[in-house]
């Protein structure tokens, strides 16, 4: 319930400062880079919206993988083997996906070539989808309270800790082969094999095979399994159980929800399609915000009150012939959720492939960046260079295969960006910027400030060392952008920065006599100059009188030149 809270927390704030900025003044097509940008100004914003782009597209290739997933492991695990070792083995489910991924990446490609309109009448369908899957997993917890779905897992218990034992292991007949004896029907039993010949796990042996027992892994609410799971079940670190290693640290759990929890610039980023997109935006982004927290949390605390913890520590099913567990709870079908599931990882991709090439058509359009001139251009009123480039790097993350890692990744490069939109409400309140002024009345610079917190909390906790990389990719775009010339006058909030700290500095100065310890020169230096006939301009006529005034000010005091033209 932490990470799920602090997910959405962070979140919900940031669509709050969004929607505070939609509603000052107009929002043009470029939407949260525009935002952003015209804001902090063309450096720092061009850097962090191209760290959003990269995010976006990042993005894209995991929703890619999320279905090379659902499709290899839980559609059809034996027909779609192509090569190699099983599934099971994470080498081999790399290569599937990275093969798989691939083809349903190009394919998405193809489907946003075709064109909004296109996306726009596929998105309506993918969400009553996963709207029916949502309904038929509440449906069925709330069916076992009255009549418990029955699903049989094997349990061996060790110092009171439930170990699951693979099904695979059990030839995916638990009913069959979960009990302690060694032969069955005049053959060795496959448990005992694995325990007692094949040494499964390092923390159970043959000794424990008297505990092995048959449970429900879903017994129902009636059966008060709230309580039950508020004790811990984790595993410990290096500790082999289901054939999964375990891992005592919340980084990699944090890092995989967050994606989760994304998508919340998808209104923003279209937003030259909008009709009204300061009314829009933060009106949809809030709802949509606030709806899918309240999901994730309802399911979560209703799937704890139902469901045996040590089942919903296997996120594979491997204890359950790779089943999801949410399929098992699901009615009428598991294969509501297993459709639910394709579709949100379809419909999330080509929002990102949909989103993320106009982004960066938006930062190649302002002209600040040299090497994204080609992006510029369109086809067929589609960004089509900036779509090849996106595909090119949604392809890293099909490439990379590995969950842990990609998602990571993306949740840093989203952090980045929900932390600059919170930073600019911030800016803007406490330098009374004039043309600062949003409409949104729920809006208060401290939420903002709260927002900064959050992110912060998250980048750091995520993994410290690819936030460090993603603020390195910032700074080498800050620089680029700074030393390519970004001489653009947007009004951003960062220009009145320097007169602000001018002011408070000048009105802490008084006229006290100066104590000699802070004694620093201050020369009011009367020059002449001459006006140069051949080079036409005014010159110093005794230039050495500098090197003079520099020595007495011995460069910790302050010098004014004054010259009379008439």
């Amino acid at each position: 319930m932490i990470i799920i809270g602090l997910c959405c927390l962070c979140t919900f704030l940031t669509a709050i400062s969004l929607a505070a900025i939609a509603t000052n003044g107009i929002v043009p097509a470029g939407g949260s880079y525009f935002l952003i940008s015209r804001s902090l100004g063309p450096a720092v914003g061009g850097a962090v919206g191209f760290l959003f782009y990269i995010g976006n597209a990042l993005a894209g290739g995991l929703y890619v993988l999320g279905a090379s997933e659902i499709l290899l492991k839980y559609t059809c695990p034996n027909k779609c083997h192509l090569f190699g070792p099983p599934i099971e083995n994470q080498q081999s489910a790399f290569n599937h996906y990275r093969i798989y991924g691939t083809i349903l990446l190009l394919i998405l490609g193809i489907v946003v070539f075709l064109g909004i309109k296109i996306v726009s009448r596929i998105a309506p369908f993918t969400l009553l989808v996963v709207f029916l899957s949502l309904i038929s997993i509440l449906i069925g917890i709330i069916k076992s309270a009255v009549a418990p779905t029955y699903l049989p897992i094997c349990i061996i218990e060790k110092n009171n800790i439930k170990h699951l034992i693979k099904s695979s292991i059990l030839k995916n007949n638990v009913l069959r082969y979960c009990h302690p004896n060694a032969t069955c029907n005049g053959e060795l039993c496959p448990l005992h094999q694995a325990l007692c010949l094949n040494n499964m796990s390092r923390n159970i042996n043959c000794n424990d095979m008297n505990n092995v027992y048959l449970i429900n892994g879903i017994p129902g609410l009636k059966d008060s399994q709230f309580s039950n799971n508020l004790k811990a079940t984790y595993m410990n670190e290096g500790e082999i159980d289901n054939g999964i290693i375990g891992d005592s640290t919340l980084e990699v759990v944090i890092g995989i929800f967050f994606p989760s929890v994304t998508g919340i610039m998808a209104g923003s980023n279209r937003s030259g399609d909008l009709k009204d997109p300061s009314q829009s935006i933060p009106r949809g982004t809030i709802l949509a915000v606030i709806t899918t927290s309240l999901i994730y949390i309802l399911i979560a605390f209703l799937m704890a009150c139902s469901t045996q913890g040590v089942l919903l520590r296997d996120r594979d099913g491997l204890s359950i012939n790779q089943q999801l567990v949410e399929a098992a709870v699901a009615w009428p079908s598991p294969y509501v959720i297993i459709t639910g599931a394709l579709c949100a990882c379809f419909g999330a991709g080509l929002q990102c492939l949909i989103g993320a090439p106009r982004l960066l058509q938006s930062v190649a359009k302002d002209d600040i960046m040299p090497i994204l001139k080609p992006f510029q251009s369109t086809f067929r009123d589609e960004p089509f260079k900036a779509l090849l480039f996106t595909l090119a790097l949604s392809e890293i993350s099909v490439l990379i295969a590995n969950f842990d890692v990609v998602t990571t990744m993306i949740s840093e490069f989203f952090l980045m960006c929900y932390l600059s939109v919170n930073f600019v409400c911030i800016l803007q309140t406490l330098l009374h910027e004039p043309s600062w002024r949003p409409r949104f009345r729920f809006y208060h610079w401290s939420l903002s400030l709260l927002g900064v917190i959050v992110c912060i909390a998250i980048m750091l906790i995520s993994s410290w060392y690819i936030a460090l990389i993603s603020l390195v990719v910032g700074a080498i775009v800050y620089i680029y952008i700074w030393y390519t010339g970004a001489n653009k006058e947007w009004g951003e909030g960062l220009k009145g920065l320097p007169m602000s700290v001018a002011h408070v500095a000048l009105s802490h100065l008084d006229d006290r006599p100066t104590h000699t310890k802070n004694f620093r020169p201050q020369i009011l230096a009367f020059i002449k100059c001459i006006y140069n006939e051949n080079q036409h301009r005014w010159m110093i006529q005794h230039e050495k009188i500098l090197d003079l005034l520099s020595q007495l000010k011995a460069g910790k005091g302050l010098v004014i030149v004054a010259t009379v033209i008439q």
